[in-house]
């Protein structure tokens, strides 16, 4: 009689491990997003990350990611912005995002001050050289 070698413990299994996935957006901040971007002028509306977000001259200029929304802001308005109570750089995987600042809630809540502030970030945007078209920066 032949026997069968046993079956690998599952620790050692070669699977690929399983994808955690990434929650949605809360609904109401879904909807704050879209009323705030709403009148910003010459955006494209895409995913990033299966997230909304808005972009000006292919560079992102804000979204959400999870439960909170982001924006680019370059010096001296990200230090001013960072100022405020609530709100922190953005940190993705550990990483701090240079340019990237987490709207605190006091912001999110006023939709006058949101505005302003998404306002600076899609001004910022737009004084970026353009983004190069995919594959144009590789090396031959």
């Amino acid at each position: 009689m032949t026997r069968r070698p046993a079956p690998r413990p599952a620790s050692r299994s070669r699977a690929k491990p399983a994808r955690r996935a990434w929650r949605p957006s809360p609904p109401v901040l879904v909807a704050t997003f879209e009323r705030a971007t709403a009148r910003l002028p010459g955006i494209e509306r895409r995913k990033m990350f299966g997230y909304p977000a808005v972009f000006a001259r292919g560079r992102m200029v804000a979204g959400l990611l999870r439960e909170r929304m982001v924006m680019r802001l370059a010096e001296p308005e990200r230090t001013r912005f960072l100022a405020q109570p609530g709100a922190i750089p953005f940190v993705a995987m550990g990483r701090t995002m240079r340019e990237w600042v987490v709207i605190p809630r006091a912001v999110l809540a006023s939709p006058r001050t949101l505005a302003g502030w998404l306002a600076k970030a899609l001004a910022q945007t737009r004084a970026l050289p353009p983004k190069p078209a995919r594959g144009a920066h590789r090396r031959r």
